[in-house]
């Protein structure tokens, strides 16, 4: 699937002492759920500042996305006209819509199980309508062989193209994937896999769109959550950590990823130079030689996470600018690092939202292009 990225790109036994009910009625933003772990240990957890009720009213069945019935469109309609791609999943076509002239891309699905093709297709049916989200043409079936069908952009592999944008790129590159990311947040949808290849590109426009929805998932407080979702290195914290409770804010610490590789560039603070232990440890210790052993303590502690700190090495805080250096100091702004900062705070709920991002002083000298 990556090449394919590159061009288009349960309940277990929870006592919930304040009511879903109660809590989806409240406006208070700090709302918390109280939570009694399988341990017996109390788990406080602190609502989003944004969109915590944007599922509100939906049923179990509404939220099951194995319920989609889906209406194929007409298999013959699409011309196959060149392969351009393989992965894990499937392989992906350029192809004609016959009946409109359109070009399209194909993605097709061999491997995966039909309810994972329906967990995509249903996402992006719910963000649908938003300029920088790539949208979903039509579904088509030919024997068991599923396909997806969009729009055919000409489109640079964003993975290649962080590494050689210019300052004025990057701002344009975050702020677009910020906006999507809060329009996607305020359908009440995580996306749950940011990361350079499922962002694609058109650098002529100078337009950037978010795809790939395999890893989705609805945002329903105090419901526990699959805590393996996502790319390593773009993990945060809590999913490191393996806290079931997350929120829309992974989705932010995984953009702050992607913007210290485009802001430092080969002098990534995150940077593994070592093996650690097994590979989920690499990367706890990879954030924490960052910023620091005693944070990371603290937000385990909140999440009553069983992480084994015993052997843990005592990092303290690094400051940012340690890493700029004469090839990426023109990236590296006092406001590009206060940004990337609140991006990947340890909590959560003190990491900046994409609403508030926004807002963000880094963005001042581009933002009138949006407005």
């Amino acid at each position: 699937m990556k090449k394919f990225d590159q061009y288009i790109q349960i309940y277990g036994l929870v006592i919930i002492a304040f009511s879903y009910i109660s809590v989806l009625n409240s406006n208070k933003h700090d709302s918390n759920l109280v939570k009694i772990s399988e341990t017996g240990a109390c788990i406080k957890h602190i609502l989003p500042k944004y969109y915590a009720t944007a599922n509100q009213g939906k049923s179990e069945k509404d939220l099951d996305y194995k319920q989609l019935r889906i209406n194929f469109g007409n298999y013959s309609d699409y011309e196959f006209q060149q392969y351009i791609g393989k992965g894990a999943s499937g392989h992906a076509y350029l192809g004609l819509q016959k009946s409109t002239k359109n070009k399209v891309v194909i993605k097709t699905f061999k491997s995966l199980r039909w309810s994972s093709i329906k967990r995509e297709i249903v996402f992006m049916q719910i963000v649908q309508g938003h300029d920088l989200i790539s949208p979903l043409v039509d579904v088509i079936k030919n024997n068991n062989i599923v396909s997806l069908v969009y729009n055919r952009y000409i489109v640079f592999p964003t993975s290649q193209l962080i590494k050689t944008m210019t300052d004025n790129g990057n701002k344009l590159f975050l702020y677009q994937t910020l906006k999507a990311l809060d329009y996607v947040h305020s359908k009440g949808v995580i996306h749950g896999d940011i990361k350079p290849g499922n962002i694609i590109a058109n650098p002529n426009k100078k337009l950037f769109k978010l795809i790939d929805w395999g890893l989705s998932m609805y945002y329903v407080p105090g419901r526990p959550k699959n805590p393996s979702v996502g790319t390593k290195s773009y993990q945060s914290p809590e999913i490191l950590l393996r806290y079931q409770y997350y929120d829309y804010q992974i989705d932010v610490y995984a953009v702050g990823f992607m913007f210290s590789q485009m802001i430092f560039k080969e002098n990534n603070p995150f940077k593994g130079t070592k093996k650690l232990g097994k590979e989920k440890i690499q990367y706890i210790h990879r954030i924490a030689r960052v910023f620091g052993t005693e944070g990371l303590k603290e937000v385990a502690k909140k999440m009553n996470s069983n992480f084994d700190f015993n052997d843990f090495p005592d990092y303290q805080p690094v400051n940012l600018n340690k890493f700029i250096n004469s090839s990426n100091q023109q990236y590296c702004q006092s406001e590009a690092l206060d940004l990337l900062q609140k991006m990947m705070h340890y909590d959560a709920k003190k990491r900046i939202t994409p609403k508030d991002a926004l807002k963000h002083q880094y963005f001042d000298s581009i933002r009138h292009q949006f407005e």
